[in-house]
């Protein structure tokens, strides 16, 4: 059986630590992972999205504020 490909960067975004994890889970078929201060979102995509949807996602997680 083939090894699964894996990505994973990190990096500080406004003093918060944040990451990307991507990994290969079937031909074409991919669980993409970000995180920024303690929040995270996974979704599977393909090739063709990897990169929208890495914007989107980290645009949501970056955006979450604690009220109260």
């Amino acid at each position: 059986m083939a090894k699964a490909h894996t990505f994973t960067e990190t990096f500080t975004y406004k003093n918060k630590f944040g990451y990307v994890f991507l990994k290969e889970t079937k031909k074409d078929e991919y669980e993409l992972t970000v995180g920024i201060g303690g929040y995270k979102m996974t979704t599977m995509t393909d090739m063709k999205r990897l990169t929208q949807d890495a914007e989107t996602m980290m645009k949501v997680v970056s955006s979450i504020e604690l009220k109260g």
